[in-house]
């Protein structure tokens, strides 16, 4: 009986030893990173990270990123060359923490979360160094982690957005501007990627909507404005964006913008004379605005020649004159070489017209 007594024993000893042999990797591993030796501390946790009795537990992955953490701070380049990617390495590290514990208010858990919030600014830092770079995919490779630590946080996802739009990754710039609108993020860029892109669609009422949405946050920003006539021409709705507009006309009954995609739209609707009277408001409250002069030529011309077919030429001849009014203020303002030259064509047609 004694004997199995000393050998039962022993046996317990010899576990016990075990365990606390590969415990001691651990401890050590903490010892020596808070002596500053990362070196050491690295091999240890490494050791700890591999072992049946240690690789299980929450607190070995802890410092494993606390570790790998240090290393990736650290200015001694000897010590930074001791890990390929300490930064990532360290994030993966508190997340096999969090796994391995299983309880938010477990011991490590919490320390875990607080070390990859530290972590995510380094992540966002160094994505950003990688844009200004032009290294976009490694950009966005540490946007994509950072956005995992902070999913409400726009930071990383306006950066993303940036980076993925370097890369053309079109779905991609959809995803986070979509999100970013979803946290409140107000910014007419994020407006214009989801707007173009439902344009491209060709989903016209989701254009409308979105152009909307960011004409509250940004009144009469004349882009958005632009997109959302485009987007009711397009989807054959110019009557229903007519409407729209009258009910933000009665407040604003000579904004240039809204007076200007009304008369877009009644050239859509081929109701020339409700467009030309939208141009002649438009010009007697801004004389030198050269879409409205170009239209107004145009319209007065065309129904000049309406005219001089019914042998009204007194009609004819005013009309070709205010014609020809509009078209030489419209070329004073012009400066694209195409509009130059249709412009000095029409200048030309209409001084024969009225005998000049």
């Amino acid at each position: 009986m004694r004997t199995q007594r000393i050998l039962f024993i022993l046996f317990i000893f010899c576990i016990t030893s075990q365990l606390k042999a590969q415990n001691s990797a651990v401890t050590n591993a903490i010892l020596y990173q808070r002596d500053g030796n990362l070196v050491k501390a690295k091999q240890q946790i490494d050791l700890a990270e591999v072992h049946d009795k240690t690789k299980g537990s929450a607190k070995t992955w802890y410092y494993k990123g606390l570790i790998y953490s240090d290393i990736y701070k650290s200015d001694d380049v000897s010590v930074k060359e001791l890990a390929g990617d300490a930064l990532m390495t360290s994030t993966d590290a508190y997340y096999k923490s969090i796994e391995l514990e299983k309880n938010p208010s477990g011991e490590y858990t919490p320390l875990a979360m607080k070390q990859l919030e530290e972590n995510w600014v380094n992540l966002v830092n160094r994505g950003i160094a990688y844009y200004q770079t032009k290294k976009n995919q490694n950009a966005l490779d540490m946007f994509a982690v950072a956005q995992k630590i902070k999913p409400t946080d726009t930071t990383a996802f306006i950066y993303g957005t940036y980076a993925a739009e370097a890369l053309k990754k079109v779905e991609l710039v959809q995803e986070f501007s979509n999100k970013l609108l979803k946290m409140n993020y107000k910014s007419l860029y994020v407006y214009s990627n989801t707007i173009t892109y439902a344009m491209d669609q060709k989903n016209y009422t989701k254009a409308i909507e979105l152009c909307n949405q960011a004409l509250n946050d940004f009144p009469l920003e004349n882009t958005v404005l632009q997109y959302r006539t485009l987007a009711y021409i397009q989807a054959g709705k110019a009557s229903e964006g007519i409407e729209s507009l009258k009910l933000e006309l009665k407040t604003k009954p000579y904004n240039i913008e809204l007076n200007t995609s009304l008369a877009v739209f009644y050239n859509e609707l081929k109701d020339l004379d409700k467009a030309l009277e939208v141009y002649n408001r438009i010009i007697a409250v801004e004389p030198h605005n050269f879409f409205a002069n170009y239209n107004a030529a145009v319209i007065n011309l065309n129904k000049g020649n309406e005219l001089a077919k019914k042998n009204d030429k007194p009609g004819s001849i005013a009309l070709f004159k205010k014609s020809l009014e509009n078209a030489k203020r419209a070329k004073a303002l012009a400066f694209e070489d195409d509009d130059i030259d249709t412009l000095n064509k029409l200048i030309i047609e209409l001084n024969s017209l009225t005998g000049n």
